[in-house]
């Protein structure tokens, strides 16, 4: 090949390059702010067959899921009274209605034993579960990662209440997730 040719191609590589006279830098700031969030899941407490004959309360078990912003100080969680409550009793309520009148089941919903996921328990449960604060929220661990941590919600049906057989005696409950 030609010196010629060859100084030709040389150059032609050189043509559509950019020169630049010199460079200069600055380093960009990224940054985002976490904020704490948690959110709350529940799952059904269906007691099942309640006998007003029998001298034995009737036990049941639902739960709560919950997820926090990884570091969430002390979150406690409320239950409110339920869309039947007596005030009169001051109990919480299911109830039925039919045509002859409005039937109530009364019913106690308490805190499980313990606050660490997984492992609280309703065996030997006392402590009514309401939604003030400070006396009947029930406080549980701090959220040491985002992974969901499930809590027990534990509910007894007192022994002895004059109610009628019928299968659909109902509540609905909120439970609410503070932090």
């Amino acid at each position: 090949m030609d010196i010629k040719y060859k100084s030709l191609l040389l150059a032609s590589c050189f043509i559509f390059t950019k020169a630049y006279a010199g460079t200069a830098s600055s380093n960009l700031q990224v940054t985002a702010t976490v904020t704490a969030n948690c959110t709350i899941q529940t799952s059904p407490l269906a007691f099942g067959n309640y006998d007003p004959t029998s001298g034995t309360p009737t036990f049941g078990q639902g739960s709560i899921i919950v997820t926090c912003t990884s570091g969430t100080k002390g979150p406690t969680i409320g239950m409110n009274n339920g869309n039947n409550y007596d005030a009169t009793q001051s109990s919480r309520t299911m109830s039925h209605t039919d045509g002859t009148g409005k039937y109530q089941l009364r019913y106690s919903l308490l805190q499980p034993i313990g606050n660490a996921p997984e492992t609280a328990t309703c065996t030997a449960a006392t402590t009514a579960w309401g939604d003030t604060a400070g006396a009947s929220r029930y406080t549980i661990t701090d959220a040491p990662s985002v992974d969901s941590r499930t809590y027990p919600v534990c509910g007894i049906i007192p022994t002895k209440q004059n109610v009628p057989a019928f299968s659909n005696y109902t509540d609905s409950v909120t439970a609410t997730i503070y932090f």
